[in-house]
């Protein structure tokens, strides 16, 4: 991996580190994909999960969303 950063360095290739705001861009894809999990879409995983466990889920879900937004200042 260190190779493959040295050559991109070498033609001033943009990688993430380089790229202003790439974090907050980062964080903000992160959320998005924390506010409706993908597996939340599949009609299989929901059958199998049963009412509670996916009222556990939607807890913890919306944990993760809470710290976000407080984070950002929500």
């Amino acid at each position: 991996m260190v190779i493959f950063e040295e050559q991109l360095e070498k033609v001033g290739a943009a990688r993430p580190r380089t790229i202003q705001g790439a974090e907050e861009i980062t964080e903000v894809y992160e959320f998005l994909s924390e506010i409706c999990p993908y597996y939340f879409t599949m009609e299989k995983w929901i059958e199998k999960q049963g009412e509670e466990k996916l009222q556990e889920s939607r807890k913890k879900q919306r944990i993760v969303i809470e710290k976000a937004l407080s984070k950002w200042g929500y």
